[in-house]
């Protein structure tokens, strides 16, 4: 069995810590929307966020963009938006500036309503 949370699940649970941001993290199975895990969840503004490595994304996908596009279909079915996270983007020397970047462009379009 895969440890929970992985280390880049953890990274990104100790960012939504230090800036207060509004996800809660659910990838050890204790929420499920259409039978799919998101690891983390913004339940107000239906924001989910998933963190992954490219390797399992391409053996199981075929590519990464296929991943994210049946990925994000499938939870805009029930109304979220899916913000990814990588393994390039938790491994960079100012990843945090780059995840706080895609997490806040998602939020501040919530908020507008876009």
């Amino acid at each position: 069995l895969l440890k929970r949370p992985t280390s880049y699940e953890q990274k990104i649970t100790n960012l939504c810590l230090k800036y207060n941001l509004p996800f809660l993290y659910t990838g050890d199975g204790r929420l499920l929307i259409g039978y799919k895990n998101p690891d983390f969840v913004d339940e107000k503004d239906k924001i989910i966020i998933e963190v992954f490595l490219n390797y399992f994304k391409i053996r199981d996908y075929g590519n990464i963009e296929n991943y994210k596009f049946q990925r994000s279909k499938h939870f805009n079915e029930y109304g979220y938006k899916t913000i990814f996270i990588n393994e390039n983007d938790l491994s960079d020397k100012n990843w945090e500036e780059i995840c706080l970047s895609k997490i806040n462009l998602f939020l501040n379009n919530a908020v507008r309503g876009l």
